[in-house]
């Protein structure tokens, strides 16, 4: 085989590698490395990127159809790239896709809101969370002095919640915060599995009723130690998701990550409902990546979920409805 042969069959193959890598990494067992974990969870950018290397390889398909007089073989490479980038966005597309209404009544509403560092402010949260009807709300990167002064505006209000709240660190970063509306009955703090950014569960003082979760992992920032506490997080978070449970926060995972294994007897609300991004609001849906989730053991059924955009955070909450069913 000359070796032109062997360059034009290699590239060929290592550009279909990467595309099928690209679209399940977990499949392949490389979703938790660096690269792939960061490329799936903003299927939008990777598409971007996937055009723009096709419009590379076009070009240099152009070049050598000049200097050599013939169609250049780089076109098939090209064609492949732009499929990839296609079922990218497709796969986003149809995860967005909102099925038919599940007849069943909403006996839960619950939503994670990572307020970025607070940046809610009082009067729209009041109007997001009556308008919305919640009466669990788990907030990432929301410190007690913040969560202490939404509590209050929801009393002025006329709406009374129990707050909980752990910090990790000396900035809002690591602060996360529960609300739980007192008409549920009376709860407690309690221990959840650690997490880098802190995570804080409640139960009923009584035994009756179920447990919350608020959660926030360290996102899967592209260095060792960052990757590794990502790792760890993922799974403490989910961990939470047992007996009969209700956890929701921002995991910086999506479903394609494999770090993002569901526990058995727990299923994510999205998963059956809709799975629109919820991060950045900066970009559109189809850019950004799903990585707040709202899960709850087999005792509740999901019946819906949205997103919304609630003040200057750079997350959207998402918000599920859940139907007792044990």
């Amino acid at each position: 085989m000359r070796t032109g042969s062997v360059i034009r069959w290699t590239l060929s193959t290592v550009v279909i590698a990467v595309s099928l890598v690209l679209l399940a990494p977990a499949v392949v067992g490389v979703s938790t490395l660096v690269g792939p974990a960061q490329l799936v969870a903003l299927r939008g950018v990777t598409a971007i990127g996937l055009l723009v290397g096709a419009g590379f390889v076009l070009l240099l398909a152009v070049v050598v159809r000049l200097f050599r007089g013939r169609i250049a073989w780089l076109v098939v490479p090209a064609l492949v790239l732009v499929l990839s980038a296609v079922a990218q966005v497709g796969v986003g597309t149809v995860r967005s896709f909102t099925p038919g209404a599940v007849q069943a009544r909403s006996d839960l509403v619950v939503a994670g809101l990572n307020t970025e560092h607070g940046l809610v402010g009082d009067d729209e949260f009041v109007r997001f969370v009556r308008s919305e009807g919640l009466q669990v709300v788990a907030m990432p990167e929301t410190d007690a002095t913040r969560a202490a002064a939404l509590q209050r505006a929801l009393a002025r209000a006329g709406l009374d919640f129990q707050r909980f709240g752990v910090q990790t660190g000396d900035t809002a970063s690591t602060a996360t915060s529960l609300l739980v509306d007192r008409r549920l009955g009376a709860y407690r703090q309690a221990r959840a599995a650690a997490t880098t950014l802190g995570s804080v569960a409640a139960v009923p003082v009584d035994g009756d009723g179920p447990r919350f979760v608020a959660v926030h992992t360290n996102p899967p920032i592209p260095t060792s130690a960052d990757m590794r506490r990502w790792r760890h997080d993922v799974p403490a978070g989910l961990s939470g998701c047992h007996g009969d449970a209700v956890v929701a926060g921002d995991f910086n995972a999506t479903v394609d990550h494999a770090v993002f294994a569901v526990p058995d007897g727990c299923r994510d609300a999205a998963a059956s409902t809709t799975s629109t991004a919820t991060w950045p609001t900066s970009a559109p849906t189809w850019m950004g990546g799903a990585i707040d989730h709202v899960l709850a053991t087999t005792q509740w059924r999901p019946v819906s979920t949205e997103v919304r955009v609630v003040g200057g955070s750079d997350h959207r909450a998402i918000i599920a409805h859940l139907h007792r069913v044990g």
